[in-house]
């Protein structure tokens, strides 16, 4: 469950965020060039698959530690 709840967080979290790097990005290619909007977008997934792997990790480490306690 506990699990679960986290993904699902991150799931709906990661939608909201996916629209603000796109509209940061056409911004930023408008006024700064493509590869500007590029190293943002990259930056951006490189974040989310950071913090992907740390909730997966957390979230581990707690349901370990709720079937030991």
């Amino acid at each position: 469950a506990i699990r679960l709840g986290a993904m699902t967080f991150l799931r709906e979290e990661y939608t909201i965020i996916s629209g603000v790097v796109a509209l940061v990005a056409a911004v930023l290619t408008w006024f700064a060039g493509w590869q500007a909007a590029a190293c943002f977008v990259s930056g951006a997934l490189f974040s989310l698959v950071t913090g992907f792997i740390g909730m997966h990790a957390a979230t581990m480490a707690n349901v370990r530690t709720a079937l030991e306690a």
